[in-house]
């Protein structure tokens, strides 16, 4: 990995101008530059996924709003999950009356 084989190199940068952060940020830049590394490549990913994870959290929010978590899911029984305030030592009864009450 190029940004590990930089590591060394860019804590010595840090620790000779630590005193002048603006210095610094422009020779660490600078290495990224001469090497082409992007620092910030590892968050496209991330920004990738935030468009499906709210069109995740919108559907289940208009199927809140529909009522319709109570249905059957897959091998859930119902996806409200568990009841709250319910007994700790039943609390897995959510997902286990499913299989056994078909």
């Amino acid at each position: 990995n190029k940004m590990q084989a930089l590591q060394p190199t860019i804590k010595d940068i840090q620790a000779k101008y630590q005193s002048n952060p603006e210095v610094m940020n422009q020779k660490i830049a600078e290495i990224y530059q001469a090497n082409e590394v992007n620092p910030l490549a590892g968050c496209l990913p991330s920004f990738a996924q935030i468009p499906i994870f709210i069109g995740l959290y919108r559907s289940v929010l208009n199927l809140a709003k529909e009522d319709k978590l109570n249905e059957p899911f897959l091998f859930l029984p119902n996806l409200e999950g568990p009841t709250y305030g319910a007994d700790p030592a039943h609390g897995s009864d959510w997902i286990l009356q499913g299989w056994t009450n078909g």
